[in-house]
Order: C-alpha cells, then structure tokens, then sequence
C-alpha cells in the first residue's frame, strides 16, 4: 500500500512479507513513481535481497552534528545571524556532553533529560536551547535518511534556577514538576 501523509510530498510504502512489516520512504512525489517503487521493492524481496531494507551504520550524533547539521545551520541561516548563533551554541553544548557519542538511533528521552539534568547549573534557556537543537537536529537526520525514525524529546520544565521569580508561577511549577516526581524546589 502506498500512502502520503498529511503535510508531507514524499509517498510511503507499506506492505507485509513474510509475516514482517515494511514500512519505508519512497522520495517519489508521483502515486505513480510510488507504485512502481513499491513494485520494485516487492519484486527484490521475493529474489531474497535484503539487502534493500538494510539500514547503513548510523553515525553517532557528535559526527552528524559537525559534519551535516552545521553547515546545514550555517547556510540555511546565513542571513539570520541571531539563528546561526542559537544553533550554533546548542551543538556546542551538544557536542561537550555525553550524548555526543551515542548513535543517531540511539539517542531518545531519556538521554535527552539526563543531558538537562547533567546541564542544570545552565539557565533553562540554555538547557532548552541545547533540546531544541537536538529536536532539528534529529528532525533533519530523518528528513536526510539518516534515521528511521524521530524519537520524542521533550522540553525541560522543572528547573531549581532562580531566573523563575515570580512565586504563582514557581508554586505552579512545583505542583506540575511533583505530579511528575521530579525535584524542583524554586
């Protein structure tokens, strides 16, 4: 079956063969171009070549992010100098972690919040900023076809930092970050 989903130009591919899903990215914009890819992918499967759904190594996060992403930012953002420099600064902080040296489908929530956690001494901005950027970063990498799929990062919420001064908004805080069980005294 062959489908696009909403917002997106590329068609998918969806099929079973031997009691296994295939699920993958055509990069055809035609119902057409899908179809004969489908075809295709069909006909390789059943000479026994495998080889198609392979997967290449996935580069660990701290390559992609000096090799790809970087100059992606510098490029895309080459008139928004304030853009450049977000990006910028949130794969320097990025790259000075441990999450550098996992591999891009390595990477999920939870190496995102011990990445907050290890940078709570940061202003939540800064934190966030780092997320942020791991978020687009990852969002290219799929985009690129260099990963399968994006995993969910959430955003850093509860934070002990000063910079919260005002105190509705710091109990509101507390109650949201308590019902989560994490640690938030502000």
């Amino acid at each position: 079956m062959i489908y696009k989903p909403k917002g997106r130009k590329y068609f998918k591919v969806k099929f079973h063969f031997q009691g296994q899903v295939i699920h993958k990215a055509t990069r055809a914009k035609t119902k057409k171009d899908a179809r004969t890819i489908e075809a295709t992918m069909r006909s390789e499967l059943a000479k026994g070549n495998w080889g198609i759904l392979e997967m290449k190594p996935s580069p660990k996060l701290g390559e992609f992010l000096k090799k790809d992403f970087l100059p992606f930012t510098r490029t895309r953002f080459a008139g928004k100098a304030k853009s450049r420099q977000y990006y910028e600064y949130g794969a320097e902080r990025l790259l000075a972690s441990d999450v550098a040296e996992l591999k891009l489908d390595e990477v999920n929530g939870q190496h995102a919040t011990q990445f907050a956690a290890r940078n709570a001494d940061f202003s939540p901005s800064t934190v966030n900023c780092g997320l942020r950027t791991l978020r687009r970063s990852l969002s290219l990498a799929v985009e690129w076809g260099k990963l399968d799929r994006m995993p969910r990062i959430p955003s850093h919420q509860c934070s002990q930092h000063p910079s919260f001064g005002n105190s509705h908004l710091t109990n509101n805080l507390q109650k949201s970050c308590a019902h989560r069980g994490s640690p938030a005294n502000a």
